[in-house]
Formats: C-alpha cells, sequence, structure tokens
C-alpha cells in the first residue's frame, strides 16, 4: 500500500497499490457525533475489472452486499481528475443501506478481495 499526495483531483493523500496482496485490509478509527443511521460512500478511483473489497463496521459485516461490494471501473487510478467517482454502500438492488450507530467510537475495515482500487475517502452522511 502507498500514500500517495500528487493525484489530480484527489482531496488530499490518497491510498493507492492496494491490489498486490489478496486479503490484506486496512483499518479507520471514527467517532459518529450522535446516535443516528448513516450512509457509507467512498470516492476511489480504479482501472480495475474486478475491484472488490469486503466492508466491516465493529469487526461485522453489515449486509451481505458489503461482503463482497463491486468497485466498477472508472478508468484510472486517479492521475486524472474524471477518474474519480463515489460509491454508496448498497444493497443488491442498489438501495443505500443505512447503518445505525450509536454516539462514540467505531471502527471501518476494508480487506482486498481482488483488483486495485485507489482510495480518496470514506465518508459517513447521517439520514
Amino acid at each position: 500500500v502507498e500514500i500517495r499526495d500528487d493525484r489530480q483531483g484527489a482531496m488530499g493523500k490518497m491510498i493507492t497499490k492496494w491490489h498486490q496482496n489478496e486479503g490484506h485490509w486496512l483499518e479507520w478509527t471514527f467517532d459518529a457525533p450522535t446516535t443516528a443511521s448513516y450512509r457509507l460512500l467512498f470516492r476511489y478511483a480504479t482501472d480495475g475489472q474486478e475491484t472488490r473489497r469486503k466492508v466491516e463496521i465493529d469487526g461485522a459485516v453489515p449486509h451481505p452486499a458489503a461482503a463482497q461490494l463491486a468497485f466498477k471501473r472508472t478508468g484510472g487510478y486517479g492521475t486524472s481528475p474524471a477518474d474519480w467517482e463515489f460509491l454508496t454502500l448498497s444493497d443488491e438492488k442498489g438501495d443505500a443501506l443505512v447503518l445505525p450507530l450509536t454516539q462514540g467510537k467505531h471502527t471501518l475495515r476494508m480487506t482486498n478481495l481482488g483488483d486495485g482500487l485507489g482510495l480518496d475517502f470514506a465518508l459517513l452522511v447521517k439520514e
């Protein structure tokens, strides 16, 4: 994994070269400001055809769709501003998943299940 700050259109430092080891995971802790329902979005770039990640919140997959979340091809790995897209954690029908979180600390883990992914950031949006 590499942390880069030279990609056009990235909001700051981004994660890349995450494809080299399947099963490799990255983890972030965050504070939910209030007990509420949240949507989870990712700003990403990929030129991979089969980019997949497992998403866990506090050690559990929040929905079966999060066990193999597919990131569709954007055309590049963030070297152009046009490479970046948003993906909302959604169910099989495409409906946004709503994550009930209590106020306080939580952990987001993403595990590489295949292909490359440039990740700019993950965002929680309160419902």
